[in-house]
């Protein structure tokens, strides 16, 4: 079992690393082709969002209270399906870390004007307007 999560884990590093570093590796260049024409889904989001999901189970499986390091990769990995399934669905991280950013300017930013509070009659800063009246990134839905 633990060679066959080894081979894994190596799949996944082959297709996150340079291929510049790939090169360097004698035999690592044929593996990453060999991945790519065996297990097609693996050069797709939504197939290596499934895979890592399968991976996350498999981790899940072996972890226990007393192994808490096999429980946090199996999260991890869960997490990731979770991100590459939704870049499959074009949600992007760096959009919802665009509008994670923009939330927490918004919770952070003053309720009225830092120059004169009372005399402006209770106006919203300029900043929360403008975060208030942005529209929605394009993706920010599950399309159906």
């Amino acid at each position: 079992m633990v060679h066959s999560l080894v081979l894994m884990l190596t799949g996944c590093i082959c297709h996150h690393a340079k291929p510049e570093w790939i090169q360097r590796v004698p035999g690592l260049n044929e593996y990453q082709d060999m991945l790519l024409n065996k297990a097609k889904f693996l050069a797709e989001s939504k197939g290596r969002g499934l895979f890592y999901g399968f991976q996350g189970t498999l981790w899940l499986c072996f972890s226990s209270i007393t192994a808490p390091a096999e429980m946090l990769i199996g999260l991890w990995f869960m997490f990731l399906a979770v991100l590459y399934i939704l870049m499959g669905f074009d949600i992007m991280p760096q959009e919802v870390a665009k509008k994670m950013k923009d939330v927490r300017a918004l919770v952070k930013a003053p309720l009225y004007d830092e120059e004169s509070p009372k005399a402006a009659g209770g106006q919203a800063s300029q900043k929360k307007e403008a975060l208030l009246a942005t529209e929605p990134t394009q993706g920010s839905a599950v399309r159906g």
